[in-house]
């Protein structure tokens, strides 16, 4: 079938080819910052993968408190049940005490004078690197958004995606 001004619909459908964007005449050309790009779950692959990551994810997982590298232990804990499937619990994780949270409060004053201090460069490619870091497990992490908040596959990719633009951007 044609379409509009005799297009086909194969050509409707296809990705539009966007030019990449130039510096203003006169301007010396900078790095400009771009938004993560969203998974594309019209490729069979994406789906694919994506999938076989939820299949795959860890489930009952127990996450203690930790403070200063020390893992510490609760006898209370709230569990992270799958909305999709109330009966599947994602994972659990320790409540802290009182003096838990002020031990990490106490640990908190400690390294932001340490960061405060630490050079803006240095800073930037920590927040580079976890970005990273993010981009490399970007599926488990999406997945783990599914699992846990039952969002849809688009919006927990985005939720990530905007977790990676953040570390970027700032």
């Amino acid at each position: 079938k044609r379409f509009a001004d005799g297009v086909s619909g194969g050509e409707l459908l296809a990705r539009p080819a966007v030019p990449p964007p130039r510096a203003p005449a006169g301007r010396a050309s900078k790095p400009t910052f771009e938004n993560e790009l969203p998974l594309d779950f019209a490729v069979a692959e994406t789906r694919r993968s994506f999938s076989a990551a939820i299949g795959s994810m860890k489930r009952g997982v127990s996450v203690p408190i930790v403070i200063r590298g020390d893992e510490r232990q609760s006898l209370n804990t709230i569990a992270s049940v799958n909305p999709a499937r109330e009966t599947e619990t994602v994972g659990t994780s320790a409540c802290a005490t009182p003096e838990d949270a002020k031990d990490a409060l106490a640990v908190a004053r400690e390294v932001e004078r340490a960061w405060r201090d630490t050079p803006v460069s240095t800073r930037a490619g920590i927040l580079r690197r976890t970005a990273e870091i993010l981009r490399d497990k970007r599926i488990e992490l999406a997945a783990l958004v599914v699992a846990e908040a039952g969002k849809p596959w688009r919006d927990a990719d985005a939720e990530v995606c905007e977790a990676i633009d953040f570390l970027v951007y700032y």
